[in-house]
Order: C-alpha cells, then structure tokens, then sequence
C-alpha cells in the first residue's frame, strides 16, 4: 500500500500534475485560518483601500496644486524668452549705399551666413486692484472643500460599514439564539405526546431551520461586504472580535440641538459654506477685470549676423546687429468688455444656484 501511493505521487510530479508550488500552496491554504478583526481595524483598513478616499484625497491634491500656482502668479514675475538661430542672406553697406545687390542676394546661397536672435520679456505684478489677492482666497477655500469632500466619504464609508458591522453582529447573536432554540426544540420533541403536539413541533422546526438558513445566507452576506468595503481579499477567512452586539447607553437631546450641530459639524454644509465664499470671491474677480493691471515689466533684445555690416547711425534699421534693454512701470488691459460683463453675470448666476441650495 505505501508503494502504491509513492508510484502515484512519483506519476503526479512527473506529469506535472502535482508541483511543489502546489503542494506548498495547498499546505498554506490548509493551514490558514481565520483572521480576526475589531471595528476600529476594518474601519483603517476601509480608509485607507476605499477607491471613493483615494479620489477624493487626488481631489484635494489638486485643489492644493492649484493653490500654490494662485500664489506663484502674484509673487514670482513671468516672462517669455525666444532664441532663434538661422541662415540669413549677406547685408553689405548701410542705409545709403550697399553693395549687395538686391533680390540676387537671396539666391547666392553659397556667401549665406548665420543670425542668431535673443528676445526676452519679463513682468512682475505691482497692482491689480485686488484680483490676484481674490483669487488666492478662492484657492483656500477650494481646498477646504477638498478637506471636507475627504470628511464625507469618510463618513459616508464609515456609517455603511458599521451598518455591515452591527448588522453582522446580530445576525451571530440571532444564530446563537437559533443554535439554543434547537436544544430546546429538541427537548419539547421528547416530551410531546399527543399528534397535535408533535405536528406543531414540525410546524416550529421547519420556521425554526428558515429563519436559521436566513441568517447564515445574511452572514454570508455581511462577511463578503466587509471584506469588499476593507479590502481584505476574498480568500481570507476572517470573523468579528467582538461577535455579541452590545447595548448602547445614550441620551436623546433636544431636535434642535441636533439641527445646530448638523449646520456646524456636516462636511456638506462645509462644502456649501466653503463654496459660497471662492464663489463670490470669483464675482468679485470678474467685475475686477474690467481694471486694469499695473506691473513692473522689462525686456532685452539681441541679434548678430556675421554676413551682416553694423548700422552705426541710431536712425538706419538694423535686423541683423542690434543690442537692446530696458525696464519701468507698465499697464495691461484689454477691451473684450462685452465679454468680460458676460462672464460676471455668468459668475452671478452660477452663485445664486449654489446659495439657493
């Protein structure tokens, strides 16, 4: 008998039907057992394997992203810079007299030679009427509302899965209850004399194996819901530290002191709050637009051709060979009021649709 089993492992290895992987595999999954869990335990592992938090935290982060542009804009200048290297015809003599021969010129591409061109502009904000402060406002306020979005799901998440939790935590007390009433079933089944009696007894027996199939069916049930909401995966085998659900101890108030600490303390209404304010601070940003923009603002130009003579008169025209800078106090505007007064009674009415929420 020991040698058969030898040739038919010996056969299975051979054929690979049975690896040592397999058997390592089969000897974990054999010796794994049921792992247990506290509240508090699936309610960090919820938090942190949750889809709808790792949305909503990419939210925030780019609320924030946003924030620290609106702060690079009003405290860091911007700019523009334009280099250019190309070939260029020859440019002999000056404004008066010149020996190169025009258009023939641009075709002697055997004197073409090269123009290098620098062109960079720079511009720091000095005054906007408050528009760039505004908008930093709105920023922080649209990062509050990605703090209180990551609060709602977290809530919303944390009030589904103690659902699950206590829910799952009855259904254990109920199959205790049911596991003690077949006892008791059992014992009525011994002393039950009469045909009555004794069909009564079936009648209670099988209402008794319902309501005991309903609750395994709902355990069932509840441990994969946990195991999806936590993820924990599906081959894990895990069961309640805590199995009895407990009685709890608490004090109804006053209605309207629930409806005070909803109004303070609900991530939606935060959200609302929050949303209000960037809104108007947008308003107030678009009526701003029709002011104009004070800046400090300076440039440097540059080109050289080496094909090219040097206009030394301040009056000539020179595209080749030049050098130039300079800095001072600028204003921008432009004159696309009609849209500008568009945008403003858009804002408008995009705030009295949230404020009427």
């Amino acid at each position: 008998m020991y040698f058969r089993w030898m040739r038919y492992l010996a056969f299975c290895l051979l054929f690979g039907l049975l690896t040592p992987t397999n058997l390592c595999f089969a000897s974990k999954k054999a010796a794994q057992k049921s792992k247990e869990y506290t509240l508090q335990e699936l309610l960090r592992l919820a938090w942190s394997n949750s889809p709808l938090m790792k949305v909503a935290n990419r939210k925030l982060a780019v609320h924030k992203a946003r924030e620290k542009e609106v702060y690079r804009m009003a405290w860091l200048p911007t700019g523009s810079l334009l280099t250019l290297v190309t070939p260029a015809p020859p440019a002999r003599g000056d404004a008066v007299r010149s020996t190169t021969p025009q258009p023939e010129s641009f075709l002697n591409f055997s004197e073409y030679g090269a123009l290098i061109r620098i062109d960079a502009n720079i511009a720091w904000p000095l005054y906007t009427f408050g528009k760039l402060s505004l908008a930093q406002d709105a920023a922080k306020e649209a990062v509050r509302i990605g703090r209180a979005g990551i609060t709602l799901e977290k809530d919303k998440l944390t009030l589904l899965l103690k659902k699950i939790y206590y829910g799952l935590q009855l259904v254990e007390s109920s199959l205790a209850l049911l596991d003690e009433g077949e006892g008791y079933l059992e014992d009525a089944r011994k002393k039950a004399k009469g045909k009555t009696d004794k069909l009564k007894l079936k009648i209670f027996e099988v209402d008794l194996k319902t309501r005991l199939l309903q609750a395994k069916n709902a355990q069932k049930l509840a441990l994969v819901a946990l195991k999806r909401l936590a993820g924990i995966p599906m081959s894990q085998k895990i069961k309640l530290k805590e199995a009895e659900l407990e009685e709890s101890e608490y004090t109804i108030l006053p209605l309207k002191k629930y409806q005070l600490m909803a109004q303070k303390n609900r991530p939606e209404l935060k959200m609302l709050r929050h949303a209000i304010k960037a809104k108007r601070n947008l308003v107030s940003i678009r009526n701003r637009s029709l002011l104009p923009d004070f800046f400090i603002g300076g440039f440097f130009r540059y080109a050289y051709s080496n094909v090219a003579d040097d206009q030394t008169s301040p009056f000539a025209r020179d595209d080749f060979n030049f050098i130039e800078g300079g800095a001072g106090i600028g204003m921008r505007f432009t004159f696309d009021i009609g849209q500008k007064l568009a945008a403003v009674e858009k804002e408008k009415a995009s705030t009295a649709v949230i404020v009427s929420q």
